[in-house]
């Protein structure tokens, strides 16, 4: 299958958005939504665009998820995104330590320089 990817962007039309992922839908087409804001808009947009994934960056999610309130936030966010069907990818794991925190948090999908190396396909 392939994926169209969209950046987040706060200037984005929503219902815009809305029209192209239904017809990439119709199309076949799965639909991504890259550097998600762990926020109540993000949340929002979400709800409205209803994604096949969403990449956030890891170092916020190690630090959103790594406080006090870390288990019950991360326990939240799995809800909303499983609710929906929505594969979490944390982007721009740089090394080790990154990718054993993600791990221990529950993490499996990363993408990044430590994970593969960036490739020319052209």
């Amino acid at each position: 299958k392939n994926y169209i990817e969209i950046p987040n962007k706060d200037d984005i039309s929503i219902e815009s958005i809305v029209r192209l992922t239904k017809k990439l839908k119709e199309l076949g087409f799965g639909f991504g939504f890259d550097h998600f804001e762990l926020s109540a808009k993000g949340i929002e947009k979400l709800k409205e665009f209803n994604p096949d994934y969403v990449k956030i960056q890891s170092s916020v999610l190690i630090d959103f998820l790594s406080d006090k309130s870390g288990a019950n936030t991360k326990q939240s966010l799995d809800v909303v995104l499983s609710s929906k069907d929505i594969i979490l990818i944390a982007i721009g794991v740089e090394s080790e330590e990154q990718k054993s925190k993600l791990i221990e948090l529950g993490i499996k999908n990363m993408q990044g320089i430590y994970i593969d190396e960036i490739k020319n396909i052209g």
